[in-house]
């Protein structure tokens, strides 16, 4: 195992912040230009991004549960093939594979970075031409990717629906729930968002009015969550390993929580504004909009209840909202201020990471120094 001294480990992670956002904008050329050499230019700087990102995280020795995974990763190989439930299953399969193949419990987080990153950058992909592919993938690093050094059953499991957002768009719902189970296969909470998601899909689909599906939202939503607080702990009495989850519903008012949502209000001021060519830049601007209410009522509830991490699965419709800055009437064709956009970004983008990362108590000291694998023969 080698480690970074503290200097080089920030010069590590602000160097991964940049690179993004630079080879991000290189990777934009993948379908907005026809001449071969950009293509191919677009193509190669997409891959290094992706490879650049997965190897950090996938070659880490140390992370954000480290010590809770290791002890799981033990426990798995000590009950032999007995299973009671937890964790999900297809993480318990990984664990396996690789305790039967290779033996060495680092390659777990590799074949997590692999799953998260893949699924992540072909929903990302698909973006180009539609948004921003630069403010997308830029915006992700800085929500995301500090997450992924420890959260990493879940993050395959947000991945997989971000990927499966599509086919909630075409309104395949038979796949977006083969996506979902797959989902709910590396982390629980997909089986609670699956199908909140298609019910707010639902109400889209009706044509309800903006202001009876914020009501929904912010009135009923919350009160069904009570309502299912209450089942909950009724159920676990016949599923005794469902317990362990049973905290994530009691009723805690943290309004500090309120920090981790600062970087989404001014999706709410662009909304306001701009709802309209929302609308119609994005073939799914719809959704997005109404995908966006459904977090933001979820927020709300993460300031009473334990579920912060429960709105993961909504970043993505926030960042592609972010994605059509530069479609906008004040943005478009005017390079002045897309010029200043991207110097504010990126001074923001090292505020922000030292404010919710590099600063926090709870991620800290997780993830610097930076602690990597040494590979061997």
């Amino acid at each position: 195992m080698g480690t970074l001294s503290e200097s080089a480990t920030y010069i590590l992670y602000y160097s991964l912040f940049i690179s993004t956002v630079f080879l991000s904008m290189i990777s934009s050329l993948l379908k907005k230009y026809k001449k071969k050499y950009q293509f191919w230019l677009g193509s190669v700087s997409f891959v290094i991004n992706y490879l650049t990102l997965t190897l950090v995280v996938g070659l880490r020795a140390y992370g954000i549960d480290h010590t809770n995974y290791h002890n799981m990763y033990t426990q798995i190989n000590e009950s032999g093939f007995s299973y009671k439930g937890f964790p999900e299953p297809l993480f318990y399969l990984i664990n396996k594979v690789v305790s039967f193949t290779t033996g060495n419990f680092l390659d777990i987080y590799l074949i997590c970075a692999i799953l998260t990153f893949s699924f992540f950058f072909a929903a990302f992909k698909e973006r180009i031409g539609v948004n921003s592919y630069p403010i997308i993938v830029s915006t992700f690093f800085l929500v995301f990717y500090f997450y992924s050094f420890g959260l990493i059953r879940m993050l395959v499991s947000v991945s997989l629906l971000t990927y499966a957002h599509k086919y909630l768009c075409s309104n395949n719902l038979k796949k977006y729930l083969i996506y979902g189970i797959i989902a709910g296969g590396f982390h629980y909470s997909a089986f609670v968002i699956v199908p909140i998601i298609i019910f707010s899909e639902k109400l889209y689909r009706k044509r309800f009015k903006f202001r009876e599906i914020f009501g929904v939202y912010v009135l009923l939503l919350p009160l069904l969550f009570i309502i299912f607080t209450q089942l909950f702990k009724y159920f676990i009495r016949y599923v005794p390993w469902l317990y362990r989850y049973s905290d994530y519903l009691n009723l805690n008012f943290e309004p500090a929580i309120i920090k981790n949502y600062f970087w989404i209000l001014p999706a709410i001021i662009i909304l306001m504004l701009f709802g309209k060519q929302i609308r119609e830049i994005n073939y799914d601007g719809e959704i997005l909009i109404n995908l966006f209410c459904l977090l933001c009522s979820l927020m709300i509830i993460s300031s009473f209840f334990r579920i912060f991490r429960l709105t993961f699965y909504l970043y993505y419709p926030v960042i592609y909202i972010y994605g059509s800055l530069f479609k906008l009437s004040p943005f478009k064709k005017n390079r002045e201020i897309i010029v200043v956009f991207w110097i504010f970004f990126v001074i923001f983008g090292f505020f922000y990471l030292r404010e919710m990362f590099f600063d926090s108590i709870y991620i800290d000291p997780f993830i610097i120094p930076f602690m990597f694998r040494v590979l061997t023969r």
